[in-house]
């Protein structure tokens, strides 16, 4: 684990580890496991990581090391019950249409941002979009057939 955030933050702030843990009143020994990647940022305990944030002037997440925060959760749109997940880069959802997945790429980072009370709306939309552009073709192709 190199938790690549963290160091980036840290090297920017200027502060040493040392100035770091004796500002923040966390042992050294535990801001140089970060920093050396012995220690996981994401299981570090979160008044550990809320105070160097506040230390840095940064927020949590921008500290912790990339995740797929979603990844099994649910949720139903358009009447439609649907899975988050990822293909490896972004997030994506998942849902059973007539015996068959459809996978919709939501076109967000694998991280926890901010903005993540949004993620509903935005399943509801996309899949509102994707219902759209079915019954699109399907008038498209009894025109064609007609």
């Amino acid at each position: 684990m190199e938790n690549e955030n963290f160091c980036r933050i840290v090297k920017d702030s200027g502060y040493s580890l040392y100035k770091i843990a004796k500002s923040a009143g966390i042992p050294y020994t535990t801001v140089n496991q970060l920093y050396r990647g012995k220690t996981d940022i994401n299981h570090a305990q979160v008044q550990t990581v809320f105070r160097i944030a506040c230390l840095l002037g940064c927020h949590v997440e921008d500290l912790m090391n990339r995740f797929d925060f979603l990844s099994g959760a649910t949720g139903t749109a358009q009447g439609i019950s649907y899975t988050w997940g990822s293909n490896g880069k972004t997030t994506i959802i998942q849902f059973q249409d007539n015996g068959r997945t459809v996978t919709l790429d939501m076109n967000v980072p694998l991280t926890c941002p901010s903005d993540r009370k949004y993620y509903g709306q935005m399943a509801d939309m996309s899949i509102e979009d994707y219902l759209q552009d079915k019954k699109d073709q399907e008038i498209m192709e009894g025109m064609l057939n007609g």
